[in-house]
């Protein structure tokens, strides 16, 4: 009834189980936003992860002590960590497409628009024999849908070997998956 009365109202279906997600999922509409109450988070904190994974917004209702907010940040640190560690994952085993997927589609770098980049990057990664990219020293900071990840990035192919600072910027997708949006070298 309140898609017909007010479409433009995004809908947050308001959750008391873990499972609730899972079973509405045969009824719900694909821009429905899952609304856990926090005390299923803090019973289940993993949950957000899991269905950010599936590509679903989270709002996470009755948030009123500095303590579930605490715990609900903690979330978006740990998902954006495991972006970073996934784009690391995807360059190490030369996957372009989960490499550049990490990416915005709308990132350029130091190239004139993102097809430049991507092929770009791609004549630099896809004719190595061997990429190990390790991160070490992750500090993240989240703020709303922006996040910055600041790293020591360790780099070894068959052709260079070399460390130093980096820093990512990265986004909230509207479907949750964090993005880099900018980065940079040194400092």
């Amino acid at each position: 009834r309140i898609r017909r009365l007010a479409p433009e109202l995004p809908l947050v279906y308001l959750m008391d189980s873990p499972l609730a997600w899972a079973r509405s999922r045969p009824i719900s509409e694909p821009d429905w936003i899952a609304g856990p109450g926090i005390e299923l988070v803090r019973r289940h904190p993993e949950l957000i992860r899991r269905i950010r994974r599936s590509g679903t917004e989270v709002h996470v209702w009755t948030v009123n002590s500095r303590a579930d907010l605490d715990l609900c940040l903690e979330q978006d640190v740990a998902a954006v960590e495991a972006a970073v560690h996934a784009w690391a994952n995807a360059w190490s085993h030369r996957d372009m497409a989960g490499y550049v997927g990490a990416y915005t589609g709308d990132f350029s770098g130091s190239a004139r628009s993102h097809k430049a980049w991507e092929q770009d990057r791609r004549a630099r990664i896809e004719p190595r024999k061997h990429i190990s990219v390790e991160v070490s020293d992750l500090h993240v900071t989240v703020n709303g849908d922006r996040a910055e990840a600041h790293f020591r990035q360790t780099y070894r192919s068959d052709t260079l070997d070399t460390s130093g600072h980096k820093t990512l910027g990265l986004v909230r997708s509207p479907g949750g998956k964090w993005l880099i949006r900018q980065e940079s070298v040194g400092g």
